[in-house]
């Protein structure tokens, strides 16, 4: 057939198997996309984007082999995504498809107009709401709550999807690669060679692509990749500054089944030098890195290197390299908050941190997955240990639209304490001494949240965070959405992310104990919806 409009047309349905297409024109392999093609009990449809092919004549061959229909669209209809019962009211998810780790968060300033944009990109399957077909998605924010969803930036090519990376405004242009007023902005990433047919063969390899638009649009570096294979399944490149090496530094999860890390360093943003080895005991792959003061030290100055699942290393950098003067620690305590990165660039210096809550499901919706709620990280010390911290950003308040406090609380066995609760989202925070109590339960929603002296812990299903980590009063705040809850322990010490479907048919609050507790304030604050819906 001959493409005369912008996008195929593709009915697909939860129901199906995945099926291979692939798109051929005269026997050459343009492209190969893999999506749950269902022509006789479809749900809803997908758009596979073919203006580039415009008067080329196209074959297709699916796999396993199926009836197909060729329709054709100028105008996409995605008015179905936006009847979805349970889309949170907080986090950010794609209007439709599949998003994963976050990628290339950055804030920029234009040069031309002025204007201050938060940009982050992620992980994207834009054909399904399973992952695959990655590509990086792409959305703006001025307050970094209220998303818009842009059109995706890069689609998997001859050497593979477009896996994890990061951004840097490279505003001394020393790329070389600026054109225009605006600063060039590069995004560093993984070409997993391999992962899709147009790149049989090939291997993981390092690679960049330049916007000199804001980071709306990008162009694919001609000298790709700029590092070459260096281990099984090399990924996740995270570049920033240095300023006492005075040059990039790069963290690059080295081979898949290790907990090794390779440092590189430029000069230029493209050509890359070996530095170092680092290893984080007990977690792999997404390693994020960046510099910290000390909270209320006196200008103590170290290094903070993450990798997926939130564990943590403390660094000090000297003009030779890295050294770890405090081996991992935790700072997440569950897989659904995995692949944090923090934001580059960030005018007011705040160090601004993002994850994917991954498993948090959303029944019978056209998109899967969701963002965490952004968070502030502090680095704090206590009797010579280094302790990250993670506290929701003070841009949530904004959204608080109702807001009940109360202090000094009993309860006992016999004394349970109840609020009504409306079909909305939360933020509850408890804080309690912990000599004050044993056992405290919070039920919310039909979900249920244990506070546990004795064993400094607060339970959430089978998932569980100390409730103290360098003092004794236990701080507990829960953040409530449609389908999970983020919790916050120890003064942001400790996090831990549930997926949970809230029941608003259950619509109170209730605090009870099996023996007396003496809660020191409760605060129970609404939440507007960041889709004003």
């Amino acid at each position: 057939m001959v493409i005369t409009k912008k996008y195929l047309v593709f009915p697909v349905s939860d129901f199906v198997k995945v099926r291979e297409i692939d798109f051929y024109s005269k026997d050459k392999l343009l492209d190969d996309i893999y999506i749950k093609l269902d022509y006789i009990n479809p749900k809803y449809n997908i758009y596979y984007p073919v203006e580039k092919y415009k008067g080329l004549n196209i074959d297709v061959i699916i796999h396993p082999d199926i009836n197909f229909r060729w329709d054709q669209t100028d105008e996409p209809d995605y008015t179905f995504v936006y009847n979805c019962p349970f889309r949170p009211k907080l986090h950010f998810t794609a209007a439709f498809g599949w998003l994963n780790d976050p990628n290339g968060l950055f804030e920029y300033t234009s040069k031309v107009t002025g204007e201050k944009v938060y940009n982050m990109y992620f992980q994207y399957n834009p054909y399904g709401n399973i992952g695959g077909n990655i590509h990086w998605g792409h959305a703006v924010s001025k307050d970094l709550l209220h998303w818009e969803q842009k059109s995706s930036v890069m689609a998997p090519d001859e050497l593979g999807m477009i896996f994890s990376g990061s951004a840097v405004v490279d505003s001394e242009n020393r790329s070389g690669l600026k054109s225009g007023e605006e600063d060039v902005i590069l995004i560093y990433y993984t070409a997993a060679g391999g992962t899709n047919k147009l790149s049989e063969n090939k291997k993981f390899t390092q690679c960049i692509a330049y916007s000199n638009d804001c980071g709306k649009t990008f162009v694919k570096y001609k000298e790709n990749p700029i590092i070459q294979n260096v281990g099984n399944d090399n990924r996740d490149p995270k570049v920033v500054w240095c300023e006492e090496m005075q040059c990039y530094v790069m963290a690059l999860y080295l081979k898949e089944g290790t907990s090794s890390f390779g440092i590189f360093t430029s000069r230029d943003l493209l050509h890359w030098e070996f530095l170092q080895e680092m290893v984080i005991d007990g977690d792999a792959e997404c390693p994020d890195l960046y510099p910290i003061y000390v909270q209320d030290g006196e200008r103590e100055r170290k290094w903070v290197i993450t990798a997926a699942s939130g564990k943590y290393i403390i660094c000090e950098c000297s003009e030779n390299g890295f050294q770890i003067i405090q081996q991992a620690m935790p700072l997440n305590y569950t897989l659904h908050s995995y692949a944090a990165q923090t934001f580059y660039n960030v005018s007011d210096g705040r160090i601004i941190r993002m994850s994917w809550n991954r498993d948090v499901f959303f029944p019978e919706s056209p998109f899967s997955q969701q963002m965490s709620i952004p968070y502030d990280i502090v680095l704090k010390k206590k009797d010579n240990l280094y302790i990250l911290c993670a506290k929701p950003i003070k841009e949530l308040e904004k959204l608080i639209c109702d807001k009940y406090e109360i202090k000094n609380i009993s309860i006992s066995e016999n004394k349970e304490f109840k609020i009504p609760l409306k079909k909305s989202a939360y933020i509850i925070s408890v804080g309690i001494a912990r000599e004050k109590f044993e056992n405290l339960t919070i039920s919310f929603f039909d979900c249920a949240v244990n506070m546990d002296s004795a064993n400094n812990q607060a339970v959430c299903g089978d998932k569980k965070i100390p409730l103290c980590v360098y003092k004794n009063t236990a701080d507990l705040s829960l953040i409530v959405d449609k389908c999970s809850i983020e919790l916050i322990s120890s003064d942001g010490a400790a996090t831990m992310t549930i997926p949970a479907i809230c029941d608003y048919n259950i619509d109170s609050l209730v605090i009870s104990s099996s023996s007396s507790a003496e809660l020191d304030y409760l605060t129970v604050s609404e939440l507007e919806s960041v889709y004003n819906a």
